[in-house]
């Protein structure tokens, strides 16, 4: 996989990643990030998927957590490093998870996103994702409603 950016020569997604690398890149691009014990007990799950976006050997710039079940995928993290936020990542990650979802056959990809997190609402509704409606008080940190935003396949 290629980047659009000059500097970048190619992009990977670490499918099989640790739990602890995965709570490292949680903390970089989360406030309220989730700790080693929880990716130790979601991996445990069959429903769960965790990849890292690196971008040369072990130097990863995102970070994508999602459960299959049945005919559908929820996005359950994706995030940047903040260093590396505005170049096309996220996009990249969500092409490639709907490609993904194309080949298994799935109907939706489905998530809650804060309803002041503009950048990923805008995002979302670029790649095609419509809002069915709203948690109240979803989010602890920061306080605030989720939006639940589906896109069909």
């Amino acid at each position: 996989m290629t980047s659009h950016h000059n500097y970048i020569k190619k992009v990977n997604f670490a499918s099989k990643p640790s739990a602890k690398e995965l709570t490292f890149m949680d903390n970089l691009c989360f406030d309220s990030a989730w700790s080693e014990k929880d990716y130790l007990e979601m991996k445990r799950g069959s429903f769960f998927n965790g990849w890292l976006l690196e971008i040369s050997e072990k130097h990863f710039v995102g970070i994508l957590v999602f459960n299959i079940v049945f005919q559908e995928l929820e996005i359950l993290r994706l995030g940047i490093h903040p260093n590396w936020r505005k170049k096309g990542f996220a996009e990249l990650m969500l092409d490639h998870l709907e490609l993904l979802s194309r080949k298994k056959n799935l109907s939706s990809i489905f998530l809650e996103v804060h309803f002041s997190n503009f950048p990923a609402l805008s995002l979302y509704r670029k790649k095609g994702f419509q809002e069915i409606g709203r948690r109240k008080n979803y989010f602890q940190t920061p306080k605030g409603d989720a939006i639940l935003l589906k896109k069909l396949l």
